[in-house]
């Protein structure tokens, strides 16, 4: 799966086809001011495009932090939960007498990960409930058996901080970085510029042509940035997916390593 492909999202289409259109209607509403003004026009399009390189890049470098952090995260925090079960697992195998805690465990573990089912990715700060769940019945061991692995048990609350965290860092990246602020100073160098660009192009249909393409590649540079700054349905998919298969990708392990013995 393609999990950062937009390309199937027809809405991406409907928004590249309007921006395409709006690149053509600057173009043609704006006159070509002469070549008086061209020379004066070029300083100052040329400090535009230095100043909108330099911000969207900043942007940009923030966003695709941000993206690379929340796939961290959500990678980590699975596999601490996939630790979380092992550890158990060998726990109670160690006292037969934690199997209804074991189960309790288990149970919550896989009520927290098969809520992406009915959940977009995007709710995920609605799962919180769930995950106190698991950390409250690991917590609650010592308070359901006195004799207990302590070694195995330590390892287990430690997966748990983990995962704690890696929740954390999975709420923070999941904000949108780019604010009605940031979208507006964007859009206004952005117009400012194009208007620019346009109003030095001359009448002839190529070359208005070349400044519609040249108008369109900065709206496109933004649209990427809109669809950087927020998981995809296709992500958003892709990630719920890893969630609701987690336990059942440990509990298959499991099985594999028991039938080669």
């Amino acid at each position: 799966m393609r999990v950062h492909s937009i390309t199937t999202s027809k809405l991406t289409y409907a928004r590249l086809f309007a921006l395409a259109a709006m690149s053509l209607l600057i173009v043609l509403i704006v006159p070509f001011l002469g070549e008086g003004l061209v020379g004066f026009l070029e300083n100052h399009t040329l400090n535009l495009g230095i100043l909108y390189a330099i911000i969207v890049g900043f942007i940009m470098s923030i966003v695709t932090n941000r993206r690379q952090t929340l796939e961290n995260n959500v990678h980590l925090e699975l596999n601490k939960i996939r630790r979380i079960y092992h550890l158990s697992l060998h726990l109670k195998k160690t006292n037969a007498s934690l199997t209804g805690w074991y189960e309790d465990v288990r149970a919550a573990l896989r009520i927290y990960l098969t809520r992406f089912k009915d959940a977009r990715f995007l709710a995920y700060a609605g799962g919180d409930k769930q995950f106190r769940r698991v950390t409250y019945a690991l917590y609650g061991l010592p308070a359901v058996e006195k004799e207990y692995n302590g070694d195995l048990y330590g390892a287990l609350l430690d997966a748990a901080a983990s995962a704690t965290e890696a929740r954390e860092a999975v709420h923070a990246a999941l904000d949108p970085v780019i604010g009605r602020f940031q979208w507006f100073a964007l859009l206004l160098v952005t117009f400012s510029f194009c208007m620019s660009f346009a109003a030095m192009t001359p009448t002839s249909p190529l070359e208005r042509a070349l400044s519609t393409t040249f108008i369109f590649t900065l709206f496109f540079v933004l649209d990427l940035l809109y669809e950087y700054d927020r998981p995809n349905e296709i992500m958003q998919n892709h990630l719920a997916a890893l969630y609701i298969n987690d336990l059942d990708d440990a509990e298959g392990f499991l099985k594999k390593i028991i039938r080669k013995r």
